[in-house]
Formats: C-alpha cells, sequence, structure tokens
C-alpha cells in the first residue's frame, strides 16, 4: 500500500534480558528521511512450543523449561512467521488488495509476538511516567475472518507513526496465532487428546497464552503488565471479545482471579450469536478428508493421523477447494471449554455487563460508514442455495435458517423448534424430540427407521451398526471408487446426500445418549401409529395435533376455562384433550398440560410456524419500506443481500446487541465508548471504487496514523491527530493516582466532548463520527440502530433459542 517510513537497523539498545531465558535482541526502527528514532521492533518471539507433528490441533503448549531465546544467536530483526493461509482471500470476487504478495515466510510454527516499545531521541526505550510501573500495553489482535492476516502488521499498519508522531506512549504486542483449518478444526476424536476432553478453538487458546505471556514477562521490556488493553479488527475484535469473555468464566470459576484485560477495543465486530456445536463440525470434517484423498472408512483417529501428515501449505490451499471453507470457533459445554453456550445467557441475563462494571472495564467500539461493501466481495454467493451455503460456514444452520425471512427469503430447510434437539425425518429433514422423550410425528414427517438403512436389527450392537456404516460408505461415497476397490458402485448424482444421511444416523445410534433418545422417540412412534390405526379400525383414539375445525376439535371454535378462544385441540389418551389458546400461540407455548390427567406434551412448531422466526419475520416485515425487498434475481443482487446479511451479523446488530446487554447489566453508559468512520484514506481511491466508499477495514489507516501510505494532506492529518488524542488517552489508561471510575467519566467528556453529561446520559447512544472530510462530528441519537431496531430484536429472540439448542 505504501512504502515504509521506518527503517530497521540493528542497535545494542534493542536487547531486552529474560531472566533465566536468554535476550531478545531487536532492531531500531528509525524515521527513513531524517534518521530521528521511532520504535525498538521486536519480531518472532516464541511464546510457545512450534505447533507441530502431534501439536497440530492440540492447545498450545508453554516453552519448555531449558528454552533460551538467544540459542545459537537468534535475533528477532525480521517479520516472524505467519501461519499458513490461501494466497488471497478475494480470489472470485472481482476486487483484489493492490499488489503485496505475502512476502512473510508461512509457517505452522507462528506461534510469535511482535513487539514495538517506544523510545527517547536516542534510541533508548522511554521510561514510565512518574508513579507509573511502567508503559501500558496495546495487545492488539490481527483480523482476517480467523482464516488469514499475520501479526507484522505490514507498513501500513506499523505502529511507529501512531508512536513517534502522534504521542502514543504505549507498547504494542501482536500475536501470531493458528487460522483457519490450523486453529480452528474441531472433531470429536481430538477431544481424546486433550486432558480435558475439549476440542477446536485453538486459535484462541494461542491467544490466550500470548497474552499470559505478555503479563509475565512485559514489564521486561518496560511495560506494566496491571494495564493492559485488548484490541483488534475484524476477527480481531470478535477475539478481544471472546478473550474478555473467558476472562469472565476464569472469574466465575475462582472469585479470586484477577483479569488481565483492563480496556477493550472492537473494532467492526463482537460477539453476539452462538456458534456451532463440536458436532454440527463434522460433515467439514469428512470433507477435508475427502478433499485430501484420506478413505473416509477409515477410523476417525487415523483419519486425524493422515491429517496431521499433510504439509502445512498444502492444506491450507485444499481448505480453499471445501464448500465449508471456513473454519470458526465451536461451543462446547465441558468444563474449561474457551467458548461455551452460556456466553449467550450471560450477556442476555446481563451477567456479562454486571461484572464488567465490577471489573471498570472500559469498552471502545464502532464501526465504518458501509461495512457492506467489503463482505459483498468475499465469498460472495449468485443463488439462494450459495447464499445459504456462505452464511453456513459462518453460523450453525439452525440460525441460517431463522436469519433467512428476516430479509424476505425462503427457508431452504425443515428445522426443529429453535431449542429443541434433533433427529432425522423420512423426508430427509429433521424432527423435535421432547424433554420428555416423546417423537413429535407429523404427516410427511415422521421419523425414519435408521436401522432399516443399516439393514440391522434393533438390538444390533456398535460393532454391527459400525459395520453396516462402513459397507454402505464403501458402496456409495463418490471417492471410494478412486480411493480403493475397483469393483465398488460408482456413484450416481444422489450419493452426496446419501452419505450425509448416513453420517447423520451413524452420529445418532454411535452415541449411547442419542441412540436411547431415538429409541424411545421411535418407539412412541409406533406407538402412535398403532393407535391411530386403531382408531379408524373404531379401537382407539387418534393422537393427532388437530387444528381450527378439525375432526379432533369438539367445535370448531370454543372457550377455555379462562375464556380465551381455542385455536387447537389435541386428545389425550384419558378421554380428556390438550387444548391451545390463540395467546399461547402468539407466547410460542411449549408445554401444555390435559386438562383431564394433567400429563404434559411439547407442542411442536414447524418452519414459519416457529415463534421466534414467525414473529421475527412479522416484525422486520412490517417495520418499514426500507427492510422490505424482493428476492434477489441476478448474481449481483445477491452479493449485496450477502454483504448487507453479514455487515448486519458481523457489525451492526452484533456490536447494538452487545451494547444493550452491557447497559442492561448495569455498565456505565459513559464506559461504552462509540464511533463511526465515514473517513476514506487517499490511497484507497487507487485501487477501490468510490461506490466502495468507507468499507470493512478501511479504517484502519486511520487508527494507525498511517504516514507510509502518502496522499495525506496537512489538514487531513491535523484532524486526524485531534481524532486521535482521547483514542491515545483511552489506550494509556488512568494517571498514576487517579481513581478508575472518575477516569471513565473523564475519559466520556473527552470523547464526546463538553456538552456529554455523565449524570444524565442514561443511554450509550452517542456516537463521535469522523466524517468524509476529517472532522469530527458527535451524534447524540443512533439513527442506524434506530432503522434496524426490530432487526435486533428479532436476532435477539432467535440467538437465545438457537443457544439452546
Amino acid at each position: 500500500m505504501g512504502q515504509s517510513t521506518s527503517k530497521a537497523i540493528p542497535s545494542d539498545a534493542a536487547a531486552v534480558e529474560i531472566p533465566s531465558r536468554g535476550s531478545i535482541r531487536g532492531v531500531l526502527l528509525t524515521d527513513a528521511a531524517t534518521a530521528k528514532p521511532k520504535t525498538q521492533r521486536f519480531s518472532g518471539i516464541p511464546y510457545a512450543q512450534p505447533p507441530v507433528g502431534p501439536l497440530r490441533w492440540r492447545r498450545p503448549q508453554p516453552l519448555s523449561p531449558d528454552f533460551s531465546f538467544d540459542d545459537g544467536g537468534r535475533r528477532y530483526h525480521e517479520p516472524g512467521n505467519v501461519c499458513p493461509q490461501p494466497l488471497t482471500y478475494f480470489a472470485n470476487t472481482g476486487f483484489e488488495i493492490p499488489p503485496q504478495p505475502l512476502a512473510y515466510n508461512k509457517s505452522e510454527d507462528c506461534l510469535q509476538l511482535t513487539i514495538w516499545v517506544p523510545v527517547d531521541e536516542h534510541g533508548q526505550r522511554k521510561p514510565p511516567s512518574a508513579g507509573k510501573q511502567g508503559l501500558p500495553v496495546l495487545f492488539f489482535i490481527h483480523g482476517g475472518w480467523l482464516q488469514i492476516g499475520n501479526p507484522n502488521l505490514d507498513v501500513n499498519k506499523d505502529p511507529s507513526d501512531l508512536i513517534a508522531s502522534a504521542g502514543l506512549d504505549c507498547i504494542v504486542v501482536s500475536p501470531g496465532y493458528r487460522l483457519n483449518a490450523f486453529g480452528f478444526l474441531a472433531h470429536n476424536a481430538l477431544r481424546d487428546e486433550d486432558e480435558s476432553g475439549l476440542t477446536g478453538n485453538y486459535g484462541f487458546w494461542d491467544q490466550r497464552l500470548a497474552l499470559e505471556w505478555v503479563r509475565d514477562n512485559i514489564a521486561h521490556f518496560g511495560g506494566d503488565p496491571g494495564n493492559i488493553a485488548i484490541g483488534g479488527i475484524s476477527a480481531g475484535a470478535h477475539s478481544s471479545h471472546s478473550q474478555l469473555l473467558h476472562e469472565f468464566d476464569l472469574c466465575r470459576a475462582d472469585p479470586s482471579y484477577r483479569p488481565i484485560i483492563k480496556r477493550v477495543f472492537l473494532q467492526s465486530n463482537a460477539v453476539a450469536w452462538p456458534p456451532k456445536r463440536v458436532e454440527e463440525t463434522a460433515e467439514q470434517f469428512e470433507e477435508l478428508c475427502a478433499a485430501l484423498d484420506i478413505p473416509i472408512s477409515l477410523a476417525d483417529g487415523d483419519k486425524i493421523e493422515r491429517l496431521r501428515k499433510v504439509g502445512d501449505v498444502e492444506l491450507a490451499e485444499v481448505v480453499t477447494k471445501l464448500d465449508m471453507h471456513t473454519f470458526r470457533a465451536v461451543r462446547d459445554d465441558r468444563p474449561g471449554a474457551f467458548v461455551r453456550s452460556s456466553w449467550t445467557s450471560s450477556m442476555a441475563d446481563g451477567s456479562f455487563g454486571r461484572w464488567c462494571e465490577e471489573q471498570s472495564i472500559t469498552v471502545l467500539a464502532g464501526e465504518v460508514d458501509k461495512e457492506e461493501k467489503v463482505y459483498e466481495v468475499v465469498n460472495s454467493p449468485h443463488d439462494l442455495d450459495s447464499f445459504v451455503l456462505q452464511l453456513t460456514n459462518y453460523y450453525p444452520e439452525a440460525l441460517v435458517q431463522a436469519i433467512l425471512p428476516l430479509y424476505g427469503l425462503p427457508q431452504t430447510k425443515k428445522m426443529p423448534p429453535l431449542g429443541a434437539s434433533a433427529l432425522p425425518t423420512s423426508a430427509g429433514q429433521h424432527e423435535a424430540v421432547s424433554d420428555s422423550d416423546r417423537a413429535a410425528s407429523t404427516e410427511g414427517g415422521e421419523l425414519e427407521d435408521l436401522y432399516t438403512i443399516f439393514g440391522v436389527s434393533r438390538t444390533a450392537s456398535k460393532a454391527e451398526i459400525r459395520a453396516a456404516y462402513l459397507g454402505l460408505v464403501r458402496q456409495h461415497h463418490p471417492d471410494k471408487a478412486q480411493q480403493s476397490d475397483s469393483s465398488l458402485l460408482a456413484p450416481d448424482t444422489s450419493s452426496s446426500a446419501l452419505i450425509r444421511q448416513l453420517n447423520t444416523a451413524y452420529s445418532i445410534l454411535s452415541d449411547d445418549l442419542t441412540r436411547q433418545a431415538y429409541d424411545r422417540a421411535l418407539e412412541a412412534q409406533i406407538s402412535q401409529a398403532e393407535a391411530a390405526k386403531q382408531q379408524r379400525d373404531g379401537k382407539g383414539q387418534a393422537m393427532r395435533l388437530g387444528g381450527e375445525g378439525s375432526d379432533d376439535s369438539d367445535s370448531d371454535s370454543e372457550d377455555d376455562e379462562r375464556g380465551e378462544e381455542v385455536t387447537f385441540v389435541h386428545p389425550c389418551r384419558c378421554g380428556h384433550d390438550y387444548r391451545i389458546s390463540g395467546t399461547q400461540i402468539s407466547q410460542g407455548v411449549e408445554l401444555v398440560a390435559c386438562n383431564g390427567c394433567s400429563e404434559v406434551v411439547r407442542v411442536t412448531w414447524f418452519d414459519h410456524d416457529d415463534p421466534a422466526t414467525a414473529a421475527a419475520a412479522a416484525a422486520v416485515a412490517s417495520a418499514s419500506d426500507k427492510q422490505k425487498q424482493a428476492v434477489p434475481t441476478t448474481a449481483r443482487e445477491w452479493a449485496q443481500l450477502f454483504g448487507q446479511v453479514s455487515a448486519d451479523s458481523q457489525v451492526y446488530l452484533t456490536s447494538r446487541t452487545l451494547i444493550e446487554d452491557l447497559v442492561k447489566g448495569g455498565m456505565a453508559p459513559h464506559a461504552i465508548l462509540r464511533y463511526r468512520c465515514d473517513f476514506r484514506a487517499p490511497i484507497f481511491d487507487t485501487f477501490a471504487p468510490a461506490s466502495m466508499g468507507v468499507s470493512h477495514s478501511f479504517d484502519d489507516l486511520v487508527w494507525w496514523y498511517a504516514l507510509c501510505t502518502g496522499g495525506w494532506t496537512e489538514q487531513q492529518l491535523k484532524r486526524l491527530r485531534k481524532w486521535l488524542d482521547p483514542y491515545i488517552r483511552f489506550l494509556h489508561g488512568p494517571p498514576a493516582g487517579t481513581d478508575v471510575r472518575e477516569w471513565r467519566e473523564d475519559m466520556a467528556v473527552a470523547w464526546y466532548g463538553p456538552e456529554y453529561d455523565v449524570d444524565t446520559t442514561t443511554e450509550a447512544s452517542w456516537i463521535r463520527t469522523l466524517k468524509a472530510d476529517a472532522t469530527i462530528q458527535v451524534e447524540k441519537t443512533d439513527q442506524r440502530g434506530d432503522d434496524k431496531r426490530s432487526l435486533i430484536r428479532a436476532m435477539r429472540e432467535i440467538r437465545e433459542k438457537v443457544a439452546a439448542t
């Protein structure tokens, strides 16, 4: 993007002694034009053992006790390794970042830090200000969808100009962490290798270990381990929020734990929606194996061993060929898991916000003017199926299907009611299973007999089921003809669907708990069918849920004992019935008791009958004409809608949901600093069309005060320094001897201006905006949030139900 304004030279001053670990020798960065010292930089500092060989897909391991940083005369002059990744994440979009080949060495050995330290005019590290234990620290996590990126921050994001020219007296640390399949592949078979039975989220664990390394060692660089802010762009913001949530979990588990993080900078992202469960990634794992010609008939453990032998660069390249090409965080409810389902409820009920206030956390969060424009050109869909596929790369299938009606799109798959467990039906879709071990039966959606699929009896052993499963896979898998016996049947057009059906069936019958639930549901269905047959024969009573005016209703419409109109009547075996009123339907009732014997059954909702989805879709449809839209008909329209949905779900709705959650929990509104960037750096005019405006990550150059990109006018630079002054104050944290709560109040006034009244402002609705001409404007209301209010409400309802699924 530009030519660096810095020149790296060796310097004896750029040396840090780590007790019992040797010395770390970096370089002095000087101004390329004046030779004036700017910062000391230390690149490629290991903070963990290389995650290679048997450590691939293991949580990061601390450096061995005998590790020395200067073994073999090692120096930390050159940029560190970068996790292997696709050469470009925009390969098929028509939009290209300016030619800037990834010159860094790509290696799985990437758990390394880059550290920039402020210096004085002589190139010596700056001492802390009076009364301070050390310089403040910014732990900055790079972005890139958790799939690409690097911790070296490139010449256009080098913090040296922000430090040397804009006045930041802060140590900046950027961690390398595992990305894409290296950092976020998850599979149940990997649990056996983990001491706590965990799997996935290795990239998050990397970040955590790096953060702990900084806490334990940053004092040697002149930093204050008690004054650490964390932040990042896009996936880095998502990661930063995740790290704060992890600290929240640690405090709940051990009240004596003292959090590392004091302040958080969330640049165009946050955590709001529950990610996939580990089990939901099984198909992605199988697709990866197939792409690498690893026989599907192998045991899962053997597949993982084969995957570990694949070269790191080859593995990164094959990921781009997958339908499920994006590897992301997974949730797990096992003790010690990094991402937990409870995160959703803890944010929604205010627990997380209450904890943040107790810890005096300050949050800086915001967005740019047109986030959607970059999302339009990344993995762009061209029709409904590809639209759903790309969204499913990001989110659980249940969440994706629930989102579709909010944007005027039809659901492509019948899902169980949000919050219910699921079993396959004969329609190849899903059906709900009640907690009381009943399986609801509907016409055209009965549970399929999985034992019949495998050709085994219902008393078959696990070994018999596995043998049958493998035999059918060998016969029908699309890749098997090339993998083994040439006598195997050639795949037909239905093979992929059949394999998915077999995988789903096997995942149910191979697990004791899910098999027991399925057996009970199947038995209930068989009994129901028998009861229906007897009723038709005049021997019994049907158990079918009837609608208004159906044969099962006593009348077309009647009142129950509470005087409410009864819409549905469901006969019970005792001779009485279950009654559901219109009010109960509108409330999405889930459990109904018989008015005779009081036995309870679960109500099953289908498609748009799901209360959350139906109510949300109706709310959005009637909100405003602006939100009503026709189903796209061209690839361009699909890309635009994808950009809108991605920007909403990644940034616009996400950040606002978080802010509402924090305030609900009692976090002081003035402790939440908001911004929007409408300013477009001149360099973007050389490669991005004007129609893109200021899109996702375009504000990076502003926050880093990137003089190296060129094209700035003196007036723009002056205005940018004014914009950055309170940001730098935020990163510095409270001055020595200042009460943190008082500092937060002063910080809000510095951020928004003297009109901001801490005592009377009860909502976090003020937004500090960097306008297109680099002037600053403070908006007292959140217009975009108001426009998207119905979507926010809908997504809040959906996320809680998905988290329970």
